[in-house]
């Protein structure tokens, strides 16, 4: 095992985290009639009223409309547009392929996600939005290849390749594409799509301030997913079987994999993904009684125990009608800009003690 030093460079323990607020709405698996094609956008989300489709009016106090609105756009059930919202906005920006990939996410329509394939096929985002909806194991390994050849410096696409083989029982196959990945920035492109459904929401006549916390908190990340419990418990269940059969050399060889995986989630700029990239850290050390191992799990609890409280903070914080809406303004820019842990001791910093 390497040292604390050098291991420098998942999901039971996620589900009590429910005070994140990033978590609670990016790990909830979209739900959609995925299997029907249409060429317009499907109703299927929830029609909202006249009077929540206003445009919040700020003041130098926090907006309790902003309040119930962010704790909303968190929620599992999220915030969406409306059918004719988003045709409207598709015919704004002449269909697009940003716009395309926009509603998309809102709606898991077949019909926007092969328009957008139609005009940009090599495109990685849509390749990615497109392993949203559900497929053969053979074809989703296909569009996965697609996805690594247009984007080879991503590693969630052998994290995504890993996951698809291990569905087929390929495990070594599966283990040599996380090794790959190791070392590559893992992009999910939530964060790049940010400003396209912050300007879709705004030209539905949301504020500013809903626009930015709809795009930010109101989607959701079923990639993570993909890394997180199947991915984590089968290279357990590898690694236990190598220790049961006395292959050492090849149970820290996992171990090393999966504190590697660990700290390139940890690099992202969520807090779910460092969590998530904490837990298999953990996982890592888990079983070794070396005074440097426990030392180091019992930093990793503290780590993620402080990761947990702070978001907690800032999420308690949100209902303080105290705080202005400016300051939410600049802190969701801040999450864009620096990441959501930056931003979180920004907000928290500005208004110590509440």
């Amino acid at each position: 095992m390497r040292t604390r030093q050098t291991a420098i460079l998942s999901v039971a323990l996620i589900l009590s985290m429910a005070g994140i607020l990033m978590l609670r709405n990016k790990l909830e698996p979209a739900s959609a009639d995925s299997g029907k094609a249409t060429s317009r956008v499907t109703p299927t989300p929830r029609e909202r009223s006249a009077t929540t489709n206003r445009p919040t009016q700020t003041r130098p106090g926090g907006s309790k409309d902003f309040q119930s609105f962010s704790e909303k756009a968190s929620s599992g059930e999220g915030v969406k547009l409306t059918p004719a919202e988003m045709e409207n906005y598709l015919r704004s920006r002449n269909r697009d392929v940003e716009s395309l990939l926009v509603v998309f996410r809102m709606t898991l329509d077949k019909a926007l996600i092969d328009e957008a394939l139609e005009k940009a096929p090599n495109d990685p985002e849509v390749l990615l939005c497109a392993l949203r909806l559900p497929s053969q194991p053979e074809e989703r390994l296909k569009l996965i290849e697609d996805f690594k050849r247009n984007a080879p410096g991503n590693g969630i696409g052998n994290c995504l390749a890993a996951r698809a083989l291990m569905d087929l029982g390929r495990d070594q196959e599966a283990v040599a594409e996380l090794s790959q990945s190791t070392g590559k920035p893992i992009d999910n492109f939530i964060i790049k799509s940010c400003q396209s459904v912050e300007e879709a929401f705004l030209s539905a006549g949301y504020s500013p301030l809903e626009s930015k916390t709809a795009a930010l908190f109101g989607g959701n990340c079923p990639e993570l997913l993909q890394l997180a419990n199947p991915v984590w418990k089968k290279l357990e269940s590898l690694r236990l079987g190598y220790e049961s059969a006395g292959k050492d050399a090849d149970a820290q060889a996992l171990r090393d994999l999966q504190a590697r995986i660990g700290h390139s989630l940890q690099q992202n700029s969520t807090a779910v993904e460092s969590v998530i990239g904490i837990a298999y850290e953990k996982n890592a050390w888990k079983g070794l009684d070396s005074p440097e191992a426990l030392a180091y799990l019992q930093e990793l609890t503290l780590r993620r125990e402080a990761i947990v409280e702070k978001s907690q903070q800032v999420d308690e914080l949100r209902k303080d009608a105290a705080v202005p809406d400016s300051d939410w303004l600049l802190y969701l820019d801040r999450i864009k800009i620096f990441g959501e842990q930056a931003a979180n001791d920004w907000i928290l910093q500005r208004h110590p003690g509440r």
